[in-house]
């Protein structure tokens, strides 16, 4: 197995959890000590900087002394430096040393290759991010749109870059944004999963990103509830802005990740490379809805932490976080080889899968934020009635059937009501959208049909309607006379499983004394039935 000899200035070999101020003590003083790692993704180093720099004065001396090592950027003695073509940033970078980069000059400008090329690449960073999509500039330290953003080229070897928020400004009571800069690889060489020109593309769109997610407001308090939709946004932001070359796929191979530890996975972790590989919520999100949606929920920061920000904007668009999430667990059921073309994720086909489990016998727990797929062994053919209980009814769930979602997700405390074919498959999806876990969840699932209530329906006693029950979402509910002429055609309402209907056909008059026959059509299931109404 190939093995690269490395210093533990490796930000990535390290999982710190934000606000572990033991672990950022013993990563400082492993700096500068040799070892033997087995390579792993190369990650952004924007979290882990984060974690020192808002925890420096909990430091001890000598901690401080080797966070000050690693937090000395010298900002001053570089060679050279340029303003981009299009006038937003200023790259310092050096020509001769251990940070120079590759001096090559194909186009006799003074200027190397590397840097041209990356100049134009932030540029359009810039123009995709800012102008296209209509996120902030990045802030300077009175608060102002940087007038040219700063970039720096060192020889990181084990990085692709990272974004440092230097100064805060406090724009108004509440509200802390940051000034930064960009620190990115000089060469983008040696043991990355892309590299080179590719490697400095999505370096750029990820750590801008960064850059000007701290023109919002920063919640730098310890807790760091928004840092997962900070790495979320960033690492989607590399895939959107340069969709060809996909370094976000080293995230998703990775053990203990999103599809290897799926059914323990959490949608806010932080934990190793969980915040990269979630980017893939952002990925539907902009696929059911628009890129700009990525945008509100940043402009919603401000008001509220990350989960709440994306729920009042998914709620303003007809949804809720809580669905989303429920929605994101079925996405992620369909990569690999059970992608579907043209559905769910468009690159889903190349992304791994998770092992699926089958529904348990006894009940199970979900962790806070956490989703669970389990197969529903059912083979038989039509409708079905599913509820679930728990010791709260916070969770939400839904169903896959073959490869369509049964209908608008369910709270806990709501029965769905489906169909599915004999040669389908059949899935439930959980999810917990709460801060809390859920204990002694129970599925249980029986068929149902349509009928009507009260049969027969008296007009006396029911008034001018009849109710069908147990109608699933989709359906067609077809009503004929005994003489087999259509008399009307009915669909649910949003979400209800009951359908109401005035007794008149469809030309508005009211129906006489008789029998009336149905017929429930949902995805090529049926089912008949009849009522007698008397007047």
């Amino acid at each position: 197995m190939l093995k690269h000899t490395v210093f533990v200035l490796i930000l990535l070999s390290l999982s710190l959890q934000a606000g572990n101020l033991e672990e950022i003590k013993n990563f400082l003083h492993g700096l500068g000590q040799e070892t033997v790692l087995t390579p792993e993704p190369r990650r952004c180093g924007f979290s882990i900087m984060t974690d020192i720099k808002m925890h420096y004065n909990q430091l001890d001396a000598d901690s401080k002394m080797m966070a000050d090592k690693l937090l000395s950027v010298n900002l001053t003695n570089y060679q050279d430096s340029i303003i981009s073509p299009a006038g937003h940033f200023i790259l310092y970078y050096d020509t001769t040393g251990n940070d120079a980069v590759d001096s090559k000059d194909s186009l006799a400008n003074g200027i190397p290759d590397f840097i041209d090329s990356a100049a134009a690449v932030f540029d359009h960073v810039w123009q995709v991010e800012i102008e296209r999509l209509g996120f902030k500039r990045p802030v300077d330290a009175e608060g102002r749109p940087v007038e040219h953003y700063p970039v720096y080229f060192q020889a990181l070897s084990n990085m692709y870059g990272y974004t440092y928020p230097d100064q805060p400004y406090y724009p108004e009571e509440g509200i802390v944004q940051y000034s930064s800069y960009i620190v990115i690889d000089n060469d983008f060489k040696g043991y990355y999963y892309t590299n080179g020109l590719d490697a400095l593309k999505v370096t750029a769109a990820h750590e801008f990103n960064h850059a000007i997610q701290l023109s919002y407001h920063v919640r730098f308090n310890g807790s760091y509830e928004d840092i997962f939709l900070m790495e979320m946004t960033s690492t989607w932001m590399e895939d959107y802005v340069y969709n060809e070359v996909n370094d976000y796929y080293q995230y998703l191979n990775y053990y203990g990740g999103i599809f290897s530890d799926f059914y323990n996975f959490r949608f806010n972790s932080t934990g190793g490379y969980d915040y990269y590989a979630n980017c893939l919520f952002l990925h539907m999100i902009n696929k059911k809805y628009n890129p700009h949606t990525i945008v509100e929920f940043w402009e919603t920061i401000p008001a509220a932490p990350a989960i709440e920000a994306m729920d009042i904007v998914l709620t303003n668009k007809g949804s809720s976080f809580a669905e989303e999430q429920n929605h994101y667990a079925a996405w992620l059921y369909f990569t690999a080889d059970r992608a579907v073309a043209g559905q769910y994720f468009p690159e889903g086909a190349a992304y791994p899968q998770f092992d699926l489990q089958e529904l348990p016998d006894s009940p199970v727990n979900i962790a806070s934020y956490g989703m669970k797929v389990y197969k529903i062994p059912i083979n038989e053919g039509g409708f079905y009635e599913s509820r679930l209980t728990a010791d709260n009814d916070d969770g939400c769930y839904n169903h896959i059937v073959g490869i369509r979602l049964a209908g608008r997700t369910k709270s806990f405390k709501d029965r769905q009501i489906f169909s599915k074919s004999e040669n389908e498959n059949l899935f439930v999806t959980l999810s917990n959208p709460a801060t809390f876990p859920l204990a002694d969840v129970q599925y249980s699932v029986k068929t149902a049909d349509v009928f009507v209530k009260g049969n027969p329906v008296s007009t006396s006693q029911n008034g001018n309607q009849v109710i069908f029950e147990a109608v699933p979402e989709y359906a067609v509910i077809t009503i004929y006379d005994i003489l087999g002429r259509k008399v009307e055609t009915l669909k649910p309402n949003g979400t209800e499983t009951q359908v109401r209907w005035n007794l008149t056909n469809i030309n508005g008059r009211k129906l006489a004394s008789s029998v009336y026959f149905y017929i429930v059509r949902s995805h090529n299931i049926t089912s008949k039935g009849k009522f007698v109404l008397i007047r």
